[in-house]
């Protein structure tokens, strides 16, 4: 920009001629005037209370979960590029909203991006899936370790609904994703427990439901999930015994990240 280097990436660039220096012990202040600035539609990193963080609004979260939900649902194009444009059309969402979907979602390892911006849909191999398995068990214990004695009765009693709703569903061919819908539902329910919007957004954000869409047979789906875990899960959240219950919690994700390897391996190792 008028001759001056500009750092591909950058959240804003500011050209200026240099108005005026004023000394100050060993440093140098310029004063400048500004010819020209610019700036782009990434978001900027946050700093507050010692920590780093970023801005949210809902409206972004919900464009990286639609993106990532079309990403997760169209395993077919694994190792393919997909126009930006392409992707913007599929999702219907404002490019600039898709474009910073698509930089989460390379975060999550689920996308591919190239020094020419071409978007490539990555597998999804047995590493990512324990990484992701692994990574929501230890936020599940984290928060029943701490805010267990929270729980409500009445927080119990929908939770055990919610569990016994599940086994209701097996032996019924093709209520697998109702099934992993309500799995889903109650482990967002222990998670309320801690009151914070971004332990949840990051247990989400950790989901791969696809893997079962594509591995397991639809119509013995039932017989690939173990549900005594759960069992355990839900009789230690009605007793408030946070140890038992962490560990029914890793429990669970043990037997869930051994079926997860088994079905990717027998897919060929990535999906």
């Amino acid at each position: 920009v008028h001759g001056m280097p500009v750092l591909r990436g950058a959240l804003a660039h500011i050209v200026c001629t240099t108005a005026e220096e004023a000394v100050g012990g060993t440093h140098t202040v310029f004063l400048g005037n500004v010819i020209v600035a610019g700036t782009s539609n990434a978001q900027p990193l946050a700093y507050y209370r010692g920590a780093f963080g970023s801005f949210h609004s809902d409206r972004e979260e919900q464009a990286y979960l639609t993106v990532r939900r079309w990403v997760l649902e169209h395993r077919e194009l694994k190792n393919q590029i997909i126009p930006l444009a392409e992707l913007v059309e599929s999702v219907g969402l404002p490019k600039d909203q898709v474009g910073r979907a698509v930089a989460k979602l390379t975060v999550d390892r689920l996308l591919g991006i190239d020094l020419n911006d071409q978007i490539t849909v990555l597998p999804i191999t047995s590493k990512l899936m324990t990484d992701c398995i692994e990574g929501r068990a230890a936020i599940e214990c984290g928060v029943l370790t701490t805010h267990l004695d929270t729980l409500s009765d009445q927080d119990a009693a929908e939770i055990r609904t919610i569990f016994e709703q599940m086994q209701q569903l097996r032996g019924t061919p093709g209520e697998m994703r109702t099934f992993l819908n309500l799995n889903n539902t109650l482990q967002n329910r222990i998670m309320n427990l801690g009151s914070s919007y971004e332990l949840t957004r990051a247990l989400n954000r950790m989901g791969i439901g696809a893997v079962w869409a594509q591995t397991v047979p639809h119509d013995s789906w039932d017989q690939f999930f173990d549900s005594r875990s759960q069992q355990k899960l839900v009789d230690a959240l009605e007793q408030r015994d946070a140890a038992a219950a962490c560990e029914a919690v890793m429990e669970h994700a043990r037997v869930t990240t051994r079926l997860a390897q088994e079905l990717i391996e027998k897919n060929g190792g990535e999906v």
